[in-house]
């Protein structure tokens, strides 16, 4: 357990858990739900979706020549689809610390995802929250297929979510998108129906507000894509900043739809999101 602190903010960050955040506090609240344990990733405050993020349809997918199958993470929490990437059921080490910013890191050799890679998380904490900053390099021979994005659990009961989406992706019965519809305003997002939707947004800006606080994340513009899982009847929901919508890699819409991004041999890329925390006006 690393814990990072400041003023206002604590960060408590579970390196060997997936690369996970435990619980982020401000002014002695819980922003994120809080972590129920240390062991399953699922059941903490955050953890970080690379090198992909959601789900791959079956976990069979084509690069280029090469025919990939991923056998799932976590079938208990998935049978079906490749889930999350690697990054989050993983040991990450740390690299750097101290009191108010820290650095983790997680190597694959590319025995289950075919590529070798290093993922590195950077947090640091400001004076209302933190920045979390999320990079990965390919380290294998030929372009990889990458994705990047945060997986934060909320605290549902007074919450209020200000998500500017323009589309949704509906899902079919395999639990992929299967249409995409323009919404010519936000969903009701706590209306008492379940969403495990991917949308789109031009403005990635995202607030969530309680009785006694309003956290605001402003995700990296290349983080266009926002994840909604609302579990029906369970006290926590979810709001993932992504760079790609699910199965990118299996759809036949262009990457400028679908957010699929190739990262050419020893390049590195990075996204990041800024969470902030504040008194409502």
């Amino acid at each position: 357990m690393l814990t990072l602190s400041g003023r206002d903010v604590e960060l408590t960050l579970l390196p060997e858990t997936g690369g996970s955040i435990a619980s982020f506090r401000w002014q002695g609240i819980d922003i994120f739900r809080k972590g129920a344990g240390d062991q399953d990733p699922l059941s903490l405050a955050s953890f970080p979706l690379v090198p992909f993020c959601n789900r791959i349809d079956q976990g069979r997918f084509l690069a280029g020549s090469q025919r990939v199958t991923l056998a799932p993470v976590k079938p208990e929490a998935e049978p079906v689809h490749a889930l999350h990437g690697l990054g989050w059921m993983d040991a990450w080490e740390i690299a750097e610390d101290d009191r108010n910013a820290a650095i983790i890191r997680h190597q694959h050799d590319g025995s289950q995802w075919p590529w070798a890679y290093e993922a590195q998380q950077h947090f640091v904490l400001t004076s209302d929250g933190f920045l979390q900053r999320l990079s990965l390099i390919n380290q294998g021979n030929l372009p990889m297929p990458a994705g990047l994005g945060f997986h934060p659990y909320f605290p549902r009961e007074g919450a209020v979510l200000d998500a500017p989406v323009r589309a949704i992706w509906h899902n079919g019965e395999d639990r992929l998108p299967s249409e995409i519809k323009a919404l010519d305003r936000q969903p009701d997002w706590f209306a008492g129906w379940s969403f495990d939707n991917c949308f789109v947004s031009d403005d990635p800006e995202i607030a969530v507000t309680w009785p006694t606080h309003r956290l605001t994340m402003r995700p990296d513009p290349a983080l266009r894509f926002t994840h909604v899982y609302v579990p029906a009847e369970e006290p926590f929901f979810c709001v993932e900043p992504v760079s790609h919508m699910p199965d990118a890699v299996n759809r036949k819409e262009p990457p400028a739809e679908t957010g699929l991004r190739w990262l050419k041999p020893g390049k590195c890329w990075s996204v990041e999101c800024r969470f902030a925390v504040e008194v409502p006006g």
